[in-house]
């Protein structure tokens, strides 16, 4: 008898008398999970997910209680439950706000956030296999965003060598003899890799005795490393050390935005030169700090990074992307001069606009919204800037955080001295380029 998962029509269920199901986050064929929150001060978000009994693995699930890595999700409890007159098993675990396989299914992942996932993947494999664990089942479904950090979801680790026949196991070609071995991860790492950056699955006909196709979309270096993941004969597959290694040269093309609770350097300042990639050594950061790995193709239309920031703000100006509109109540107060002891709003005297590739671009479809929040000191100059809603990508939320940082302002004006200010941002990303508008929030 097939198991009934419980969908949105269970919201309001209390599960074992702990925790109510408060939203559906989604269903596969062969789980469906909920948000629920967690007693504690304050209150715990969480995500439980239900299988079906037959796929539970207690003992596994409670041994997975116990790793512990910045890239993988914690397990936070098990057990078993009846909702309506269905028995379901259940893991819970920490509750993550975005997941790869529903960005896969709006556009493909950039070359760039391709970068920033892999190192994280490849170092949470890397842990799981030196404990002599296997995680089985790679997907884009299992690959998670939680607060600032890329992790895996952990229900599935298991022992290596372990012989297993669940349905929506990885398709690598040890599974046709049930075989799961760290080398069975590197097969789905590859497959993963492929789905990310062209939305096709690698071609591969098992009977046909050749290697999967890697689609020609895939650009390098992640093409040539998927195919070497995608190897029939496990023994050939590349290891995760090979992929660092090859990963490593990336590093040359590492861009690194400065902090921007620091005060903003003159337009005459060059930037500080990044010192290396943080993140293989160092994922879980703050997102004021961009980590962007930019693919071989890309490094032509960056060259404007290289010069100063007088510079690019000049060549930012003769491009072709459209400066951003500014209100007619945002223009300088200068040229409507406010009545003596009046208020005075503030205007938006300098824009940036985020310096995105345009191969980046032309993976929107319709529009990625960002906003932005910047405090402005009396000095017109960016204090601090916040990522207040990222939309469905890091990748343009971070660059838009940078770009926030580099506006000026004319101070509003309050009792008759230029005040500190809080503005909030808009940008809009189309393949068409970026737009921009700001809002006075105070004072």
């Amino acid at each position: 008898m097939s198991t009934v998962f419980p969908g949105s029509e269970s919201i309001g269920c209390v599960v074992e008398g702990s925790f109510t199901l408060l939203r559906w986050l989604g269903a596969t064929e062969h789980s469906s999970v909920f948000l629920v929150e967690l007693a504690g001060d304050p209150p715990q978000k969480a995500a439980v997910k239900f299988v079906a009994p037959g796929n539970a693995r207690n003992a596994d699930w409670t041994a997975a209680r116990a790793l512990s890595h910045p890239h993988l999700i914690p397990l936070l409890a098990s057990g078993r439950c009846t909702i309506g007159e269905q028995e379901l098993a259940y893991v819970v675990m920490e509750y993550a706000e975005e997941v790869l396989s529903e960005i896969l299914a709006e556009r493909p992942l950039t070359p760039a956030e391709t970068a920033e996932m892999l190192p994280a993947v490849v170092d949470a494999l890397a842990y799981l296999h030196e404990l002599g664990l296997v995680h089985g089942r790679i997907a884009p479904s299992n690959i998670l965003a939680a607060g600032d950090s890329l992790k895996l979801s952990v229900d599935t680790v298991r022992p290596a060598g372990e012989r297993s026949r669940l349905a929506g196991e990885t398709d690598a070609p040890e599974m046709a003899a049930g075989e799961l071995i760290p080398a069975t991860d590197v097969w789905s790492l590859g497959v993963v890799l492929v789905e990310a950056l062209s939305r096709e699955r690698p071609a591969f006909h098992r009977t046909g005795g050749g290697e999967p196709v890697v689609p020609a979309a895939v650009p390098e270096p992640f093409a040539s490393i998927a195919r070497d993941c995608l190897r029939v004969d496990p023994a050939r597959r590349c290891t995760l050390a090979e992929i660092r290694a090859r990963l490593a040269p990336a590093a040359k093309a590492t861009h690194v935005a400065q902090p921007v609770s620091a005060p903003v350097a003159s337009p005459a300042a060059a930037p500080a030169p990044a010192a290396a990639s943080k993140t293989q050594s160092r994922f879980a950061v703050t997102i004021t700090v961009a980590v962007v790995l930019i693919g071989a193709a890309f490094i032509a239309a960056m060259d404007i990074r290289s010069c100063s920031n007088q510079e690019r703000n000049a060549a930012l100006t003769q491009s072709t992307v459209p400066p951003a509109p500014v209100s007619a109540a945002q223009q300088p107060a200068a040229e409507t001069p406010a009545k003596e002891g009046a208020a005075r709003k503030g205007a938006v005297v300098h824009q940036v606009m985020p310096d995105v590739p345009q191969p980046a671009m032309e993976t929107i479809n319709g529009h990625v919204r960002v906003e932005i929040r910047v405090d402005v000191g009396t000095d017109g100059n960016v204090s601090n800037a916040a990522i207040e809603q990222q939309g469905p990508s890091r990748y343009f939320a971070e660059s838009a955080l940078k770009a926030a940082s580099e506006w000026t302002f004319q101070p509003p004006v309050k009792d008759e001295r230029a005040a500190a200010s809080t503005w909030l941002l808009h940008f809009a990303f189309a393949q068409s380029g970026v737009e921009a508008t700001a809002e006075e929030m105070r004072p």
